[in-house]
């Protein structure tokens, strides 16, 4: 596996040394015939629709697991 989000991770602490930093890891977990891989995970941002065809002011997440990294490109062993 590639170490892009390591990298970015580390160049965003670098940058901005003075702030708070609450980066959560970007990993999730899938099974891949008898053994568990760690794949990275992208997650958006949504708002749903009301009845009344307005959007929710409350944010949802949902989380995709990726098969490739989403930076590099590279496929994920598995």
């Amino acid at each position: 596996m590639c170490k892009c989000i390591e990298e970015i991770k580390e160049k965003i602490k670098e940058t901005y040394p003075d702030t708070y930093h609450d980066l959560k890891d970007p990993y999730g977990f899938t099974i891949s015939g008898n053994k568990i891989v760690t794949r990275a995970s992208v997650s958006f941002l949504y708002r749903k629709k009301k009845k009344d065809g307005e959007l929710t002011t409350k944010q949802f997440e949902l989380p995709v697991i990726t098969t490739h990294c989403p930076f590099c490109g590279e496929k994920h062993d598995g």
